[in-house]
């Protein structure tokens, strides 16, 4: 194999060297060497796409390989003295019980793979070591098991075919040549690079009548500009008070949308009149639960089983990505209040997930006495008392004894349609669940004031999904869809178009002849989609074809690649919804996105994002969705004429600061910026000066950190000081105590 030196190691046969720091891209694997002088101090596989580690060795890092030429050790076993594992067929379990079963027999076992994986043995008592074992054996002399991740996983090695081809499709930069920027005291202009100024590194800036210099660790006074697609705003100029007018008029504005808000708070936090105490047969019914909470699942199912034993009603927003356990903490205060004798409303935006919802729960409850009914256009089942499960059709559901309402894929609904039970009933408590809430009514950046619970941290075993972007091409289709069959998954195949399911039915017919396959849409006869689905889940059907319809809260834990045809005609967050019904298990899933038109701009900046953001990354992803199609109806503040001229994001910091947040850091320091021989690229410098400037935690600022010593090594004290600064200054970012008064500024 020939080698080729790049900055960053992307394609097999490439590598890269930054300082401490030796990346290579292997057929098999991508690794990362962390070397002191000429010695290697660490191993890690990396991800060629992120750049980021994916595991890392405990002492010796073991490489077995069957590809000649590739770096690894031999053991030395006798071709009579090995038998195969049986075959896993992806199935964890039962690999995790052929473990358990062979230390009982005296047998040591080893498992070669990612630690993240190796998790799920943590019961089996395995030996665990990072590397690649594409085929496991007994070693029946020396009483040794060796299982491999991929015979774990079921899938054959990913060799280059399988790796992403080279397209047009360009991971997007944080801030480009050109961009309009907002500067806090100067207004619009554009950002025309970095420069070496007065012995640091400056942010240049153009306005009208000059340029302005911002030291890199003010960055936070800097904003990408993001207005009204297709609107062009004005360059300010340095000379001109006009800026000075525009921001107080600015402020104005945030400061009576501010008054708004906190009315609204203060009118939600209204005296129930009784509380909802624990109740016997609790705990039994949290065991039914099959799996092991993560400990933020349990402390939101604290949030929220506070809230319901406190005096006041509960308006409270559940954000976790998908898969992440939201439903069981919905589920929990759920029964929780029907246990009282008070009915709950559980609202979803499908049909699919509203009868996969009623059919879980169902199994659930019914063991307690409590009824679960079906509303929607599936089924309309009645009764006094339960929990009632559907899509709209619930909106016009008339409950006496109403003690609950949750809220599903909140994103999906109006503001509106969430009010009209609030309307309905004052009394009521509320529980909205999201993996990508969108700030339509600014609720996401007022943490301080309305009532969030985080679920951050995904299931144990949880992998994100390989994701690959390329042309449509058929060759690839069936090879993807083959390589999940061979392993015993199942496929969704997804177009957002109903009159061409047909013809994609058909082809893939042709294309796979013997395969189950079934088509489904919204406009199927109620009873057609209930055989499809019923069957799909009996894994009778091993490829679904549909329109986005799957999109919301479906759970096929054995579907694990997804196919989306022509994701360029959907938006941001709903593909990465769609890649969120894969990966819900502990088995490695796929995603595959072939475009067919990529002539929109717009389309290949959401394509790259999905890149540049794993599939536990959905709060990001919707920020950046709000950037690409600009501000629309989606902020609720259209109305307000400054947000156009600020831009969104000076705009929501201005709100945020008239609601108490604190902003104006002004500490002066010198030598806090990234030399360019630690980072050469400009680019990659610009992006962490951003992300850095965008933290508002601690924590976020050390996973910056964390980051940068991973791919560049250790760094130096430039780099330490930009970090420090950023840390005192999110330190300084304080909320607000519910309880002040607000008035309206008179100057900034």
């Amino acid at each position: 194999m020939g080698w080729e030196r790049v900055d960053f190691a992307e394609d097999v046969g490439q590598f890269a060297i930054r300082g401490g720091v030796l990346d290579m891209v292997f057929e098999n694997m991508s690794l990362r060497f962390v070397l002191d002088g000429d010695v290697i101090e660490d191993v890690k596989e990396f991800s060629p796409y992120t750049q980021i580690s994916i595991s890392k060795s405990d002492g010796i890092f073991i490489l077995l390989s069957d590809l000649e030429g590739e770096m690894g050790e031999e053991i030395q076993i006798s071709a009579s003295g090995i038998s195969p594992n049986p075959p896993f067929l992806g199935d964890f379990k039962r690999a995790v019980d052929y473990a358990r079963e062979m230390r009982e027999r005296g047998y040591r076992v080893v498992f070669f793979g990612n630690p993240v994986r190796s998790a799920l043995f943590k019961d089996a008592k395995v030996e665990v070591r990072a590397g690649n074992l594409y085929e496991g054996f007994v070693d029946i002399l020396d009483r040794i098991v060796y299982i491999g991740e991929w015979e774990v996983l079921g899938a054959e090695p990913t060799y280059s075919k399988l790796k992403v081809q080279k397209v047009p499709i360009k991971t997007p930069r944080y801030l480009d040549i050109g961009d309009f920027v907002v500067h806090e005291d100067y207004g619009v202009g554009v950002f025309v690079g970095l420069e070496r100024r007065m012995g640091t590194e400056m942010m240049a800036i153009q306005y009208k009548d000059g340029k302005v210099f911002v030291p890199v660790y003010k960055s936070h006074k800097i904003s990408k500009y993001v207005g009204p697609e297709g609107y062009e705003p004005e360059i300010s100029s340095l000379y001109s008070t006009s800026w000075k007018a525009e921001k107080i008029k600015a402020l104005m504005e945030a400061s009576e949308i501010a008054r708004e808000i906190v009315k609204m708070i203060f009118e939600r936090k209204t005296p129930r009149g009784f509380s909802y105490p624990p109740v016997e047969g609790e705990r039994e019914f949290w065991a039914t639960f099959p799996y092991e909470e993560t400990e933020d699942q349990k402390r939101a199912i604290g949030d929220v089983l506070r809230d319901l034993e406190g005096p006041y009603v509960m308006d409270r927003l559940i954000v976790g990505e998908v898969s992440f356990g939201k439903t069981e903490v919905a589920l929990r205060a759920a029964f929780r209040v029907l246990s009282h004798g008070m009915s709950v409303v559980w609202l979803c935006p499908s049909t699919l997930l509203a009868y996969q919802h009623y059919l879980n729960f169902k199994e659930r409850l019914e063991n307690f006495g409590i009824p679960v009914y079906m509303v929607s256009r599936l089924e309309r089942e009645m009764g006094d008392f339960g929990l009632f499960v559907g899509t709209h059709a619930l909106l016009n559901l008339k409950l006496e004894n109403l003690g609950l309402v949750i809220i599903d894929e909140e994103q999906h609904f109006g503001v509106l349609q969430k009010e009209k039970f609030k309307k309905l009933n004052p009394k009521v408590d509320y529980l909205y669940l999201s993996a990508t809430p969108i700030p339509r009514t600014l609720g996401l950046g007022l943490e301080g004031l309305i009532d969030i619970s985080h679920i951050r941290t995904p299931p144990p075993g949880r992998l994100p999904v390989e994701t690959y972007v390329e042309p449509w091409n058929e060759e690839r289709v069936k090879e993807a869809i083959e390589r999940e069959i061979r392993r015993d998954g199942q496929v969704f195949y997804v177009y957002n178009r109903i009159e061409k399911l047909g013809e994609i039915y058909e082809n893939l017919r042709k294309l796979l002849p013997g395969i189950p396959m079934a088509v489904l849409h919204g406009r199927m006869k109620k009873s057609e989609m209930r055989e499809i689905m019923d069957r799909f889940s009996k894994n009778q059907i091993k490829v679904l074809i549909s329109t986005a319809i799957i999109e919301a809260g479906l759970d096929f834990r054995n579907a694990n690649t997804i196919i989306i045809d022509s994701p360029e005609i959907l938006g941001l967050a709903q593909i990465h919804q769609l890649r969120g019904r894969v990966g819900r298990w502990n088995r490695q899933a796929y995603a595959y996105l072939f475009y067919r038109d990529l002539r929109s701009e717009n389309a290949k900046k959401r394509l790259g994002y999905i890149l540049m953001y794993s599939s536990t990354e959905g709060y990001k992803l919707a920020l950046r969705d709000l950037e690409i199609r600009g501000m629309g109806e989606i902020l609720g503040v259209k109305q307000h004429g400054q947000v156009k001229r600020m831009g969104f994001k000076l705009y929501l910091k201005l709100i945020k600061r008239a609601l108490g947040f604190r902003f104006d850091y002004e500490e002066e320091i010198e030598g806090a910026y990234i030399p360019e021989d630690y980072i050469k690229s400009p680019d990659k410098r610009v992006e962490y000066y951003i992300r850095l400037a965008e933290a508002e935690l601690e924590e976020e600022v050390y996973a910056i950190y964390n980051e940068m010593v991973d791919i560049f090594g250790e760094p130096p004290h430039e780099v330490e000081r930009l970090i420090e600064y950023h840390i005192r200054r999110v330190r300084g970012l304080l909320p607000p105590s519910p309880h002040q008064s607000f008035s309206l500024p008179h100057s900034i």
